[in-house]
C-alpha cells in the first residue's frame, strides 16, 4: 500500500488506519507475524527505488536501478580517526570510486540489452549478518548521542555529494528490526541518549 502527497497516490493521513489494521491482521494471522514480509506500507517512496517490496516503476518497462549496500565501505573509512570534514571527503572518494565502476558497467549493459538505467541507490546498510559493527564509529556511541548524530550527518552529506545519477533512499539506513547491534543495545536496557522515543504498539 503506497501513500504519498503526489497526485494519484493515496494520501498518508487517509490510509494510515487501514495500513495499521492490515499490519496487525497479518501479525495475528500468520506464523510468527511473518506475513508482514509480504506486505509493504510505504510513504513517499519514489519510483525506481531498487528494493522490494517498495520497488515500482512508472515507465514502459525494460528499466533497471542498482543499489549498493555500502556499509562495509563506510565502516572501513570511518574506522580511521579523522575530523568530520576529512571523513566526509574520504567517503566521497571511496564510494565515488565504486559508483563510477557501476556507471561504466551499466553503460555497457544499456548498449548490449537496450534496458534503460534509472540510477544508483547509495544507501548505507549491510546484510544482517554484517551488522555487528555496521558503520565503524556509529555504534560505538549511544544511539542519538552527539557523536552518533555527527557520524550519521557526515555519511549523509557525503552520499548527497557523490556525483552520480541517484534513485531511491541514498542515505543512512538503520532498520530497527534487522540491526543486531541496535537490538543488543535495546536488550541491555535503554540504548538511546536522551528521552526514549515513542513506539507504535501493536
Amino acid at each position: 500500500m503506497a501513500a504519498s502527497s503526489w497526485p494519484g497516490v493515496t494520501r498518508p493521513l487517509e490510509c494510515r488506519s487501514r495500513r495499521a489494521d492490515i499490519v496487525k491482521y497479518l501479525e495475528d494471522h500468520s506464523d510468527n507475524g511473518l506475513g508482514n514480509f509480504h506486505f509493504a506500507a510505504i510513504a513517499n517512496v519514489a519510483a525506481y527505488t531498487p528494493f522490494f517490496p517498495a520497488a515500482y516503476h512508472q515507465g514502459l518497462g525494460r528499466q533497471f536501478a542498482i543499489a549498493l549496500e555500502s556499509a562495509n565501505v563506510v565502516a572501513a573509512v570511518m574506522a580511521v580517526q579523522r575530523d568530520p570534514e576529512a571523513t566526509r571527503q574520504a567517503l566521497i572518494a571511496e564510494l565515488g570510486m565504486h559508483a563510477e565502476a557501476w556507471r561504466i558497467l551499466q553503460a555497457r549493459f544499456d548498449q548490449e540489452t537496450g534496458w534503460a538505467y534509472m540510477g544508483l541507490d547509495l544507501f548505507s546498510a549491510p546484510m544482517k549478518t554484517d551488522r555487528s559493527d555496521r558503520r565503524g564509529r556509529i555504534h560505538r556511541s549511544r544511539f542519538g548521542s552527539r557523536a552518533h548524530s555527527t557520524a550519521v550527518a557526515t555519511i549523509t552529506s557525503a552520499l548527497r555529494d557523490i556525483s552520480v545519477k541517484k534513485v531511491g533512499y541514498s542515505g543512512v539506513m538503520m532498520p530497527v528490526l534487522e540491526d543486531t547491534r541496535l537490538a543488543q543495545l535495546w536488550s541491555e536496557g535503554r540504548p538511546f541518549d536522551g528521552p526514549t522515543p515513542s513506539l507504535i504498539r501493536r
